[in-house]
């Protein structure tokens, strides 16, 4: 699949991709260009600070892009609308699909939330199905706390919820 997405964009010669000079990003693009070279496409990786990374990438002047998202939120639309609404701030891809645009806003006004659910599913296939943008990997977190602190939970975007947190005396 990979050898005919690559035929199909029309791309010859080597794809660049950009990448912030930072652990992990490093590592992970030489295994993406190592699965690419196995379907014989040729990634070369050219490594930036993070100024010149984001002035780069968020003026749509690079072929392919490795980047860290803080997803999941607790709620979708603070990933959705940072990355794919009509006037998303960090649409770095710089797509224009009218059927992500208008399921984002349907999504950001339903309150049904089995409706809302289906709409972010939908979004998330048109986001894969159109290679805007893929997920490699999760990073696995870790919270470490006292002994003494008890009730502390973690929410799904990362935060702490305190409201039953007590620490022992």
């Amino acid at each position: 699949l990979a050898k005919k997405a690559y035929a199909d964009s029309g791309h010859t010669g080597p794809l660049v991709m950009s990448i912030i000079q930072r652990d992990p990003d490093a590592q992970v693009a030489q295994l993406i260009q190592s699965m690419c070279k196995q379907v014989g496409i040729d990634v070369q990786i050219e490594v930036m600070e993070r100024t010149a990374w984001v002035e780069k990438v968020g003026g749509g002047n690079f072929q392919m892009s490795l980047q860290s998202a803080g997803t999941p939120q607790p709620d979708p639309d603070r990933t959705f609308s940072q990355y794919y609404a009509r006037s998303a701030a960090q649409n770095y891809s710089k797509m224009s699909d009218a059927l992500i645009f208008d399921l984002v806003d349907k999504a950001r006004s339903e309150i049904d939330q089995e409706k809302r659910r289906v709409m972010y599913v939908q979004i998330q296939q048109q986001i894969l199905d159109q290679y805007y943008q893929t997920f490699h990997y999760w990073v696995r977190r870790f919270t470490m706390r006292n002994k003494t602190v008890h009730g502390m939970q973690i929410e799904r975007g990362n935060g702490f919820i305190l409201t039953q947190t007590s620490i022992d005396a």
